[in-house]
């Protein structure tokens, strides 16, 4: 630490001498100052909050005989090893290591959720879909899911008060694209949780084959963009009610998304958010599971089938950071974090669009990224909307190096044929209204 000494005038006592009152003024090195501070506790990490404790606690009385004339920004730039303007550099030598220490010692492995597979491979697995937890339907007594479900219960507390780090070494999550994940349902298997089609504790009658709350259309799976999680290099299944060759059945898909800063709490809790949505608040606590054919259950969005919208959860962190000087040593750690959940909150709450173009909005370009992958709002000239703008530019982009010209007709056929894509096997035909946001938000969501 850079040694700063600074004149602390003290008046200790007067001393009489020919009638006339003295001071008595001793030097102190403004670590003596440092060495008697308090532990400091804020809530976040930011230099404002930091001033204003620090400021209390200079004036403290177990502290003030020693600091008396220091200004929290004269102790601040010491602490820094800096006499000069700190702004900007209290993340840097602050903040940023004690995250950094934080993400070594306050974490939990994300591959520990399911204590008997602890290994990348069951995971992967998982988000492609083809674990029992994707294809198991409960039983008459509604205890299969969360009997073989148990372990991502338990670890709620543990995904509240922990980093949970992310697996990225599964290809699924591995080098988004852009800073979004999402996962799709096909199927709901749990009762009594009002959310989708199985609204009946009859398993075996009830809930075999049923839909999950609508919330989107499907415009088309390529398989070419996550070619592990289905052993195929490439081809194309298109789903649009605007097209002869039908539309999707229900489906449910849900995403999160993060800042492009390292350092940001989006960016390092992203494990616990990809625990709760596609574990916790819809395979355990809604039952939904089953992936598109042809396309993984989770992943990148750049991996994922074209949709239309999403809904959205968004990570809300509280971490506490002490501040102590020890023997003139300055250091900051992360003592508590507490980890909430709730639906995005943007121009329109629980919607991915609104919410990345939100915490986006500095960049324009950027906050556009994300028509390319939800298309609710994107037209061509020709008037073609959603899934059959998206469609038609995907065709015109050529198959696999091969372009060609083909102008889909803008409006449905009379009588809508009734034949799938054989991608499609498994997924039903559509046979409720769509609306904007048909699920009914758990009150998990917005706690």
């Amino acid at each position: 630490m850079l040694a700063i000494t600074v004149a602390l005038v003290l008046l200790l006592d007067f001393i009489s001498t020919s009638g006339a009152a003295v001071a008595t003024t001793i030097q102190l090195s403004i670590t003596d100052c440092l060495n008697a501070l308090p532990p400091i506790t804020t809530s976040g990490c930011e230099e404002v909050s930091f001033k204003a404790a620090l400021t209390t606690a200079l004036t403290a009385a177990t502290t003030s005989p020693y600091c008396a004339s220091s200004t929290s920004d004269a102790v601040l730039a010491a602490l820094l090893g800096t006499i000069t303007s700190v702004t900007g550099d209290f993340q840097t030598k602050v903040c940023n290591p004690a995250r950094a220490t934080a993400r070594d010692n306050k974490s939990s492995d994300f591959y520990k959720i399911n204590p008997a597979a602890t290994s990348p491979a069951w995971y992967k697995r998982f988000y492609d879909g083809d674990t029992f937890l994707n294809e198991h339907v409960d039983d008459d007594e509604g205890l299969r899911g969360k009997t073989e479900g148990a372990f991502i219960g338990s670890f709620r507390d543990t995904a509240s008060s922990t980093i949970v780090t992310f697996p990225e070494e599964i290809q699924n999550f591995k080098s988004c694209a852009i800073e979004a994940a999402m996962c799709c349902w096909v199927q709901d298997r749990q009762a009594n949780d009002n959310n989708g089609g199985c609204a009946d504790n009859t398993y075996a009658a009830n809930c075999t084959n049923k839909n999950p709350g609508d919330n989107t259309d499907v415009c088309y799976i390529d398989l070419g963009l996550a070619p592990t999680s289905h052993k195929m290099n490439n081809g194309l299944a298109f789903f649009d009610a605007q097209s002869p060759r039908g539309r999707e059945g229900d489906s449910h898909c849900h995403d999160f998304a993060w800042s492009n800063k390292k350092t940001d709490s989006s960016s390092r809790y992203l494990g616990n958010s990809l625990y709760f949505v596609s574990m916790f608040d819809h395979l355990y606590s809604r039952g939904y599971s089953k992936n598109l054919a042809g396309a993984p259950m989770c992943g990148c969005i750049d991996q994922m089938p074209l949709v239309t919208r999403a809904d959205c959860t968004q990570t809300n962190v509280d971490e506490t950071y002490t501040f102590v000087v020890t023997n003139g040593v300055f250091s900051t750690s992360v003592t508590n974090i507490a980890v909430t959940f709730q639906a995005c909150q943007a121009t329109t709450n629980n919607d991915l669009n609104s919410y990345w173009k939100k915490i986006n909005a500095a960049n324009a370009t950027r906050a556009q990224l994300i028509d390319d992958y939800l298309v609710e709002n994107r037209r061509d000239s020709n008037g073609k909307r959603g899934c059959g703008f998206a469609i038609e530019r995907r065709l015109n982009a050529g198959f696999y190096g091969v372009k060609r010209t083909i102008v889909l007709p803008t409006k449905a056929p009379t009588k809508s044929p009734t034949r799938k894509p054989a991608i499609a096997r498994g997924l039903r035909s559509r046979n409720v209204p769509k609306t904007q946001n048909s699920e009914r938000i758990r009150k998990a969501d917005i706690k």
